[in-house]
Parts: C-alpha cells; structure tokens; sequence
C-alpha cells in the first residue's frame, strides 16, 4: 500500500498528542478514499507488532482500530532489564567461584609440588650423609 508510512507516523503523532488515533480516519484522510480492512488490518499489525502500542476495535466505527499507547510496554522492558541484569550477575558469580576453584587447586598442586621438593631433598640430605 502506497503511502503506509505516511499514515503510520500520522496516527503515531495523534496517539502521542491525543492519547489515540483511529486507523481508518488516517487512512482515509491521507488517500482520500476508504481503504479496505486488509490494508487497515496490516496497518493496525505493523503498529502493534512493537508491543509499544496497543489496539482495539473501535467501539462505533465497524471495521477500524483504535490505536492507543501500551502502559505495560515499559514494565515489560523493565522486566526484561530484570532478567537480563539477575543473568549477568549469576554469570560474574559462576565466574568468580570456577576462578575461586581454580585458584584452591592451584594452591594445593602446589603444596604437592612443595612435599614432593621436601621429600627428594630429605632423600639427598641422607645420601650425601652416608
């Protein structure tokens, strides 16, 4: 459909200063004729397909939406930010503790490796005795 964006932006504004904007009304006012539902319908779906608005049928005019603003679209971004920061933080975690294991095998190999230099030093000890 010709136009479409014209008449997206246009109803975007009106919902921005109005609170709302009908479809049909934009359409019909930037192509100067009655589109049909199908071209309506692709319009109400490219706007709400964001999720930053919503729509819904229009309460007296058959066939056109009503689009108006989401108010559970920034809850659902903060949500996401939620999710996204507890994830970011379990990864640090599982990250500081695999280098904390890292770290107390390290040590331990080494204490094994300091035994085991005790141990042949002891034995040369002994045999440079003898």
């Amino acid at each position: 459909m010709k136009k479409k964006r014209e008449i997206i932006e246009r109803i975007l504004n009106e919902v921005k200063n109005k609170g709302s904007a009908r479809i049909g009304f934009h359409a019909e006012k930037i192509l100067k004729t009655k589109p049909p539902y199908s071209d309506i319908s692709k319009i109400e779906g490219t706007i709400v397909s964001s999720k930053k608005y919503k729509s819904r049928p229009h309460p007296t005019i058959h066939n056109d939406f009503e689009i108006l603003k989401n108010a559970e679209y920034r809850n659902e971004l903060l949500y996401q930010a939620k999710i996204a920061l507890i994830a970011g933080v379990v990864s640090l975690l599982v990250g500081l503790i695999l280098n904390q294991v890292q770290h107390q095998e390290d040590h331990q190999k080494i204490l094994q490796l300091q035994t085991q230099l005790d141990t042949v030093k002891n034995r040369l000890d002994r045999l440079t005795k003898k």
